[in-house]
């Protein structure tokens, strides 16, 4: 999991990925966040082999994120 110490600044970089719809940056942290091709309104997230969905928005996305680390 995610340190305490690294929580604010992996929630800085959640935000600016979901602002400029790019999460590549993510992937400094093992994030993965990827579109699903068979649905098309949602997205994979992928971290430490765990698999989850969510609506490709990027609030969403966003809450998401927040809820997988516990942060926010």
């Amino acid at each position: 999991m995610i340190s305490e110490a690294s929580k604010p600044t992996l929630l800085g970089l959640i935000e600016y990925a979901c602002a400029h719809n790019n999460y590549d940056y993510l992937m400094v942290y093992g994030i993965i966040v990827r579109p699903d091709i068979l649905r098309k309104e949602k997205v994979i997230i992928k971290y430490k082999g765990a698999e989850s969905n969510c609506i490709n928005n990027p609030e969403t996305i966003k809450t998401c994120l927040k809820e997988l680390f516990q942060i926010g």
